[in-house]
């Protein structure tokens, strides 16, 4: 890192619009100009500076309540001295018990409020990841329900004959994303259907070589760490029918009634397919009741606890399996429990037979073991320990778990916490279910309860008032000494505690944006009288531009969905922009690329760009909207208006078109073949937007209007490598002196929601060399 630095950066020309020739080393005013790059190092080394002085204001309010004790105490002392020389000996005695009793009193409960502060903000950062996990979990299921939905909708197949391709890429994805162990494919089979979907199950069994195949593959991949190879694989044929097991573990025909839910496809991909493929799943334990509690809410719930072992083992060695659970939760007290033994349970959702519509008819289930171990990991900052999480659930099951740093202990079935701290329990609830949901029987919904235990409390406390009081009964002078021994004591736990706090703080925001979490809500009433919604909303702007929290919520008196204290809608923020150009850009190939990626490198991709167009954009003045996936959308001329707004934009497209093809080479050496083969294409447009904070749980900065719709026609529309723009925009680029960048599109384009368009070409100087990826500063 040091010799990257001490390199010197080669001067390149950059060729501006006129083609005249501008060094980049320096501008007209011969002032050193910083590349992309070193304006964003610039900006992260600035945040962490803005970081550093929020963790010192938060210690200056600490030391403030520190010097408010130490008066009041000082207080105390001066006068319990003036009361020791005015009153006999008796009553020396008498003031001299009443002040101890008094600040041992003060000194305790000072001590408690700061552990009880430090528990709720560790107890609220816990909360944010045990909802962050449930939301991974609910749409991930969703995703590969619907998946399953599509890929028969592709092959024009319908229900139950239908065999998804390349399964084990979608339970590969899903695992990653949810965290499940395994991933269950069963279609609805009925009495009249159950012979001919034998036949076709016998025919379609190709999917589990082509599973296997992909699974070896991956496993392949892991290098010495692989766990699952070739010879764990039977290939015997499957069983063309159905069938179920008995209480000896004896094949026998189903029992139960039609429908029946037959394991169809299955990752990780069966070791021996001819003893799991066409099971039976409705012969299981609680399957009929879950089955119902899905039916009647058309919502993915969670199944009560169980021993997933015997289905499990199919695909899944044991060893491989304790492995995996020991990353995250060991067993207390050295106990030989296995990782099976620890809570797990399963999760459904239902499979629709009309792709867009939930209401329509249930034709197959998705089905999921959930290990409740894997949320487990992470929730507390290194060295912070002591804090019971009893997992409980509405089918009267609990199970106890302690808390130690990023790592747990399973500690045993049952609730398990001190009752003594019932007082300073935290609930999180696992999952946002609707009160459809929530009052259908037949599953469980689960929470995690918090409570401190002796270790954390003890750890986190300290006996110090207990001296102190005892020196101030013991003499007043050996107390003044012993206060100023303590006050040194709490000033440095105090700080301890604020950097355990700022360490909270960073876990919870790598989980949430943290001007999505508190900035939003509206003006104060006095303050909205005095400012429109035009000032509203450019606060917004620049608050999220340069990273600052503005306490919106404290200037309106309304909370996050615009209701003011009084129980009327506040006044929304929110304006029309008349003239504004939006992009949005689309990483051409990237579905593709990203389908053989680990989720990693799907994420070092998307950052490395992300990062870079949002350099350019703070360089040009453009303001980014948000990113859906792989597409980026910006937009000028808002907040502030300006009248060169459709020129602007297509540099900055030009800037990014020649920033990815810079990136991409560079990081094909850690992203594989075909990472530079991945193009942008771009769409513009110009007119008015709506713009506005849409207020809520989670507000954000929204465009609205026509003008989007075309934006975004413009892109899909498009060809990789080149930027298009409607009509609109072409007439704004040819006024302002720039008709040589535009070029009428041959065809015209049928756009959806908008019929037969001309669209227009844009080609400029793309001012970049190549070998060093920057930019022009035109």
């Amino acid at each position: 890192m040091g010799k990257a630095k001490q390199q010197a950066l080669p001067k390149v020309k950059f060729l501006p619009d006129d083609g005249s020739s501008v060094s980049s080393s320096s501008t007209a005013c011969g002032e050193d100009v910083l590349d992309p790059e070193e304006q964003q190092q610039n900006q992260v080394l600035e945040d962490q500076k803005q970081e550093v002085r929020d963790i010192k204001n938060l210690a200056k309010k600490e030391t403030l309540r520190l010097r408010v004790w130490k008066i009041v105490l000082c207080v105390s002392i001066l006068a319990t001295a003036a009361a020791v020389t005015a009153l006999n000996t008796a009553s020396c005695r008498k003031v001299a018990a009443a002040v101890t009793a008094l600040t041992y009193r003060f000194l305790s409960q000072g001590e408690a409020s700061v552990q009880q502060q430090h528990y709720h903000e560790l107890a609220k950062g816990i909360c944010d990841a045990v909802e962050f996990h449930a939301e991974n979990l609910f749409t991930a299921m969703s995703s590969a329900a619907l998946s399953v939905a599509g890929a028969a909708l592709a092959a024009n197949a319908s229900f139950p004959y239908v065999t998804v391709p390349a399964f084990e890429i979608l339970g590969q994805t899903t695992r990653a994303q949810s965290g499940i162990e395994f991933l269950l494919f069963t279609p609805v089979i009925m009495d009249a259907t159950a012979d001919e979907w034998g036949r076709y199950s016998e025919k379609n069994q190709g999917w589990i070589k082509e599973s296997r195949d992909l699974a070896l593959a991956s496993s392949a991949h892991e290098g010495a760490e692989a766990t699952v190879f070739s010879t764990d694989f039977s290939h015997d044929p499957i069983k063309p029918y159905l069938f179920e097991y008995d209480l000896d573990n004896m094949e026998i025909q189903p029992t139960t009634q039609e429908p029946y839910f037959p394991i169809w496809q299955m990752s990780p991909c069966p070791f021996d397919p001819s003893h799991i493929v066409n099971f039976n799943r409705a012969s299981k334990p609680f399957f009929e009741s879950h089955l119902s509690s899905v039916m009647n809410s058309n919502q993915g719930t969670l199944s009560p606890v169980f021993n997933p072992k015997v289905l499990a083992n199919w695909a899944i060695k044991d060893e491989g399996h304790d492995a995996y659970h020991a990353q995250f939760v060991a067993n207390m007290d050295s106990t030989d429990a296995t990782a099976f033994e620890r809570p797990h349970c399963g999760f459904m959702q239902p499979v629709y037979k009309d792709l867009f519509d939930p209401t329509s008819e249930i034709v197959a289930t998705m089905q999921a073991g959930v290990p409740w171990d894997r949320y487990l990991v992470n929730l507390l900052p290194p060295g912070v320990s002591g804090i019971r999480m009893v997992l409980s659930n509405t089918c009267n099951q609990s199970y106890t778990y302690e808390l130690d740093g990023n790592k747990a202990f399973y500690v045993g079935d049952g609730d398990l916490h001190d009752s003594k701290y019932d007082y300073m329990k935290v609930s999180s609830p696992f999952g946002n279910y609707s009160d459809l949901t929530k009052s259908v029987d037949g599953h469980c919904m689960y929470s995690f309860n918090m409570y401190p235990t002796d270790e954390y409390m003890n750890r986190h406390g300290s006996s110090a008032p207990v001296w102190v009081t005892i020196a101030i009964a013991t003499s007043f002078a050996i107390m003044a000494l012993a206060f100023f021994a303590y006050d040194k004591y709490v000033t440095s736990r105090n700080n301890t505690i604020v950097a355990a706090a700022a360490r909270s703080n960073v876990l919870l925001a790598s989980l949430f944006p943290k001007n999505v979490r508190d900035q939003l809500v509206a003006e104060r009433e006095q303050h909205e009288r005095k400012t429109g919604a035009k000032n509203q909303l450019k606060s917004f702007l620049n608050a999220q531009r340069d990273g600052t929290e503005e306490d919106t919520s404290e200037r309106s008196g309304s909370n996050s969905m615009g209701i003011t204290s009084n129980g009327t809608p506040s006044k929304p923020i929110a304006d029309l922009f008349p003239e504004t150009t939006i992009l949005f850009c689309d990483i051409a190939g990237f579905t593709a690329w990203s389908s053989t990626r680990e989720p990693s490198q799907v994420f070092t991709l998307l950052e490395t760009l992300y990062n870079a167009f949002d350099a350019h954009a703070l360089r040009r003045k453009i303001y980014k909207v948000e990113t859906i996936g792989d597409c980026y959308v910006a937009v000028t001329g808002l907040p502030e208006p300006r009248a060169d707004h459709a020129v602007a934009m297509v540099r900055f497209a030009r800037d990014c078109m020649s920033k990815l093809h810079h990136l991409t080479n560079q990081l094909e050496v850690t992203l594989g073949p075909g990472t530079c083969e991945l193009e942008l294409r771009v769409g513009l447009h110009s007119g008015p937007v709506t713009a506005g904070v849409l207020r809520g749980q989670r507000s954000r900065f929204q465009l609205f209007g026509d003008s989007m719709n075309t934006a975004s026609r413009m892109e899909s529309t498009g060809v990789k490598g080149k930027i298009q723009c409607s009509e609109d925009t072409a007439k704004l680029l040819i006024d302002a002196g720039k008709g040589k960048w535009v070029t009428p599109r041959e065809e015209k384009v049928l756009a959806k929601g908008k019929g037969e368009l001309q669209t227009y070409w844009i080609s400029l100087s793309s001012g970049r060399a190549t070998s060093s990826g920057g930019t022009s500063n035109s």
